[in-house]
């Protein structure tokens, strides 16, 4: 129940953040609060269940300064993937060596271990095959292989998940 309450007012706040304009009557519109509250309540119904064990950790202001530090990396990581593979598609002869790693991680949350699939997938041209999450392995499909060595890899994945761990864990 804490955790359908912890949702039903982030996102209320949303809303109030996204409909906020520099006049107060608008925000204090009665109409613009119902639909607020009314969005807020039916999203909390869909995704109440899948939102979070643990709602404390939303006011631990620390993991919102290590969120936008992770956008950061995430950003740097995306920009410099594109330009990569732009220069693959342009230059047509580098050649591809696929792989399929496993990797180690001490990620134990179901929230972490997405978060650190989908950093990867989006960040370094890999896609994220599976997760083992009782044994802690996350099974990659990574795009060139002989390009970067195993340490290499290990280190932009221990980069991702020491940023995921103190946002999540």
């Amino acid at each position: 129940m804490k955790n359908k309450l912890v949702l039903f007012v982030f996102c209320f706040l949303v809303w109030i953040f996204l409909c906020y304009s520099p006049s107060w009557q608008s925000l204090l519109d009665w109409q613009n609060l119902l639909v607020g509250a009314a969005v807020a309540f039916f999203i909390t119904l869909l995704c109440g269940d899948l939102f979070t064990g643990r709602p404390a950790l939303f006011l631990e202001y620390k993991r919102y300064l290590w969120f936008i530090c992770f956008l950061g990396l995430c950003t740097w990581e995306c920009l410099k993937i594109n330009i990569e593979m732009m220069a693959r598609l342009i230059a047509r002869d580098i050649p591809l060596n696929p792989a399929v790693l496993k990797f180690k991680t001490n990620l134990k949350t179901d929230i972490g271990l997405t978060y650190l699939a989908n950093s990867l997938t989006l960040a370094k041209g890999a896609i994220t095959i599976d997760i083992e999450k009782e044994k802690g392995l996350i099974y990659l499909h990574w795009i060139d292989i002989k390009q970067m060595d195993r340490k290499k890899i290990e280190k932009i994945i221990e980069r991702f998940e020491k940023i995921i761990i103190k946002i999540f864990e």
